[in-house]
């Protein structure tokens, strides 16, 4: 980013949203086990009836604002941080030790077919898809800015 924005004009700055060409939850099962998608949307929807239906839409939708890249006011922040850190202990209370559950069902998990043990970052993994509908329910308005990932050609 050349030009920082000043936040006080645009109230926040988002990584600006890519298509992946099929729905998020298609997305994340070619790479995981979407049953651990499935299970943190039954979290959400017990737990956070408020955000049930902004996650719904982003995971059945095709747009992601990848990296968890942001610039927010702290209060913002740490509100978005409560939510994701809470659900994610949730998540973990219910599925137990995480290695072992990947360890058990390797096939779940495309064990092999990556190149680094992509696996084991399901906390990232879903902490991503979580901050990436949270910023859509509430910042709508925040300026999106393109990320440069590693990934990119």
């Amino acid at each position: 980013m050349n030009e920082v924005p000043d936040l006080a004009s645009v109230g926040s700055i988002v990584s600006m949203k890519v298509d992946l060409v099929r729905s998020v939850r298609d997305q994340y099962a070619t790479f995981g086990n979407v049953e651990d998608l499935d299970l943190m949307t039954a979290i959400i929807d017990k737990h956070y009836p408020d955000f049930s239906n902004a996650w719904h839409n982003a995971i059945n939708g095709r747009m992601l604002h990848p990296c968890s890249m942001f610039v927010m006011p702290r209060d913002d922040f740490r509100r978005m941080m409560s939510m994701v850190t809470d659900l994610l202990k949730m998540w973990v209370q219910i599925v137990g030790d995480v290695e072992k559950r990947i360890d058990d069902n390797p096939d779940k998990y495309h064990i092999g077919e990556r190149t680094f043990d992509y696996a084991y970052r399901i906390g990232g993994q879903l902490g991503e898809r979580i901050i990436s509908a949270w910023m859509d329910w509430q910042m709508p308005t925040a300026k999106q800015v393109a990320v440069r990932t590693l990934f990119d050609k």
